[in-house]
Order: C-alpha cells, then sequence, then structure tokens
C-alpha cells in the first residue's frame, strides 16, 4: 500500500479519444533521494475509510490517501509537467485535475465501464 503526501484525481483523454481517470500520486523525498511522483494505471475502486480513501489500481496497486493531501506537494507539479509533455507529443490529447467536489462522476464511469 502506498501512502502519498499529495494527491490529486486526474482525468485522462486519449487520442482515441477514451476517457479514464487516475491518481496523480506524489511523495516527498529527502535531502539526498529527492521528491518523487507516480501516476496509476487506472482507478478501480474507491473505497471510503475512517479520513481516508483507498484507491484501487488496474494493476492492484492501493493508494490510501487523506483529504489534506489533495492537490499538496511540489512532486505533484513534475507529474502535471509530465502530463503536459504528453499532450505536446501526442501522446494524451488532454488531461485535467477532477474537481473534489466532483468524484461521483469518477465513480459512476468506473462502475459503467465494469457493465
Amino acid at each position: 500500500m502506498y501512502h502519498p503526501d499529495g494527491w490529486k484525481i486526474i482525468q485522462l483523454v486519449w487520442p482515441d479519444g477514451k476517457m479514464t481517470y487516475r491518481l496523480a500520486a506524489g511523495y516527498s523525498g529527502t535531502y539526498i533521494y529527492g521528491d518523487s511522483w507516480r501516476i496509476n494505471s487506472g482507478i478501480t475502486e474507491i473505497e471510503a475509510g475512517d479520513g481516508y480513501w483507498n484507491i484501487h489500481g488496474e494493476t492492484g496497486s492501493v493508494h490510501q490517501i487523506t483529504p489534506h493531501g489533495e492537490d499538496r506537494g511540489m512532486a505533484l507539479h513534475m507529474a502535471y509537467a509530465y502530463l503536459e509533455q504528453q499532450v505536446a507529443n501526442g501522446y494524451l490529447k488532454s488531461w485535467s485535475k477532477v474537481d473534489s467536489s466532483n468524484y461521483l462522476p469518477v465513480l459512476s464511469v468506473i462502475t459503467d465501464e465494469e457493465d
């Protein structure tokens, strides 16, 4: 289980028009190792706990996130820069941050894809 310091749910639109939701996660590093980030394989389930959420990915990864970490930390900005490069290079059509008050549509899209 991963415990990112910062996170944001993002929407990716691929060149073929397919839309997916993923978790961008940032981790504070040390003086020697520095900050790092990752983008999960695709959200399959959002499980609510007491003061946290477990975000399950397509590859089986689980990221435990807390409300105070949303869109926080420099590592996330590195992930956002990477996504901008992917758009510029044509690997992505577009990407956007999902408004935190708008997570219900994410859940409904995931549910619709499973049916």
